[in-house]
């Protein structure tokens, strides 16, 4: 598989400086299999990040979030593409938490999530998918939670008992994520994706059934399946540490 990176172009905004970063994978070959890994952290832990997650369904002011935007061009993948803040004499992403994720839907709609280090919540910032596939897409976002959830409250610890500068400490959180903790996670999440869809056309006969339902949730498996065997052969066998120590308590 090749990875190839183009460099940064700017995009006018009326608030921010805008960048886009792009690697594009070359899907000739066919990605190994790989057995869906179950989530480093606790199941306490993550179910807890989860319903955290699920509280919290208004968006944070805009200055705690990066708009995520994913592109998908046939079998190249566009994995991220991120607006940040940018601080004065700064060239690197501070200021903000990369919002990283996202999920395409009925070839149309989307989905992401991402870390508000305001709060230590892992958030879902958007379910759009008005398609069969919407449940899947919600259990996508929510594996992210589960898997990423932990080192978000972390951050947020970090940030709240002034442990280091707020930005560094983000760039830090955002060093993990491309260190490989979010390619681990896209793995799982795409790979919940895929087996939600299975349980869904199951559900549905769709092997007997041509319904337009049965359509979206053929093309969401197809589509899922692609993204599952993409990242699962970029993504490390385990998710990498997270580089927060907390300082108070137990982690939740």
């Amino acid at each position: 598989m090749n990875c190839s990176f183009v460099a940064p172009e700017k995009t006018a905004d009326p608030r921010f400086r805008t960048w886009k970063k792009r690697s594009t994978f070359d899907h000739d070959k066919a990605a190994p299999s790989r057995v869906h890994q179950a989530p480093v952290v606790s199941q306490e832990a993550g179910n807890l990040a989860t319903q955290r997650l699920l509280r919290s369904k208004e968006p944070s002011a805009a200055e705690d979030k990066a708009e995520p935007s994913v592109e998908h061009d046939g079998d190249a993948i566009g994995v991220t593409s991120q607006r940040v803040q940018e601080s004065e004499g700064e060239e690197d992403y501070v200021g903000e938490v990369l919002g990283t994720f996202q999920e395409p839907a009925c070839n149309a709609f989307h989905a992401a999530s991402a870390c508000n280090p305001s709060n230590g919540n892992y958030e879902i910032q958007s379910i759009d998918d008005p398609c069969c596939s919407k449940g899947c897409t919600r259990k996508h976002e929510e594996q992210h939670a589960f898997d990423l959830g932990i080192c978000c409250w972390m951050l947020n610890d970090n940030i709240q008992n002034r442990l280091g500068n707020r930005d560094d400490l983000i760039k830090k959180y955002n060093a993990w994520l491309a260190a490989g903790a979010r390619n681990w996670s896209e793995c799982n999440a795409y790979g919940v994706s895929v087996q939600c869809a299975k349980e869904e056309s199951k559900a549905k006969n769709c092997d007997q059934n041509d319904s337009q339902c049965c359509r979206e949730l053929k093309f969401y498996l197809s589509e899922m399946g692609k993204q599952q065997r993409a990242y699962c052969e970029i993504a490390p066998k385990t998710r990498p540490s997270c580089p927060f120590t907390p300082s108070r308590g137990p982690t939740p």
